[in-house]
């Protein structure tokens, strides 16, 4: 495959086609552009582990949440792309997301991992976390995004799939990750995820070729 084409078209011809729309306080918003599933090449043990993203949902009163993950994966089920993300009981995102089917899930460069640190240590139920760590949130078809990230993932939930104690065979983690301080009964949800719509932001391309 040609890499350097996005359906028929050069890169900088999609930086030709693309203007940006004007977001919140005429601040000029990222152009984002389609990018093909068949495309996109990962390492798929290190693209949350390492990279991390951020999973945003909305809030239900016209704003939005994002929650830092580095658990999660890529891969088919019920012959569907799909994500799986793991979220604690305890979360903010969990709440939101028990009441809603859409979401994004948004990757970074390196230059925010300390933004994502912060949203990811932060409770989003009384504050605007997104504001406080000066991201941006876009909306496309009803589902919120950061406008900083450069790769997006507009998905529909599937599945959610709460884990109980009983499911988990290795006594080592249930005891690491479900009975040790604040983490104690609070378990995960897994979600499983349809992925619908990959997005580039085609003002850094050259994180992909």
């Amino acid at each position: 495959m040609n890499r350097t084409l996005i359906y028929g078209y050069k890169i900088s011809q999609c930086l030709d086609m693309i203007i940006p729309d004007s977001g919140p306080g005429g601040r000029v918003m990222h152009a984002f552009q389609p990018y093909p599933l068949d495309f996109f090449e990962t390492h798929p043990f290190e693209k949350f582990d390492k990279q991390w993203a951020e999973v945003v949902v909305s809030d239900g009163k016209g704003g939005a949440n994002a929650m830092t993950v580095s658990w999660g994966a890529f891969g088919t089920i019920w012959n569907k792309p799909c994500v799986t993300l793991y979220v604690r009981e305890s979360r903010y995102t969990h709440d939101l997301l028990e009441n809603t089917d859409k979401l994004s899930i948004n990757f970074f460069s390196e230059d925010y991992k300390q933004a994502l640190k912060f949203l990811g240590t932060v409770s989003g139920r009384n504050e605007n976390k997104i504001q406080e760590a000066r991201l941006h949130v876009g909306l496309d078809d009803e589902i919120p995004y950061i406008d900083e990230a450069n790769l997006l993932f507009f998905c529909r939930k599937l599945s959610a799939t709460p884990i109980t104690a009983s499911q988990i065979l290795d006594e080592d983690i249930l005891n690491a990750q479900y009975k040790t301080g604040k983490k104690e009964g609070d378990f995960h949800t897994m979600y499983i995820c349809v992925h619908h719509l990959l997005l580039l932001n085609m003002m850094q391309p050259e994180l992909f070729f």
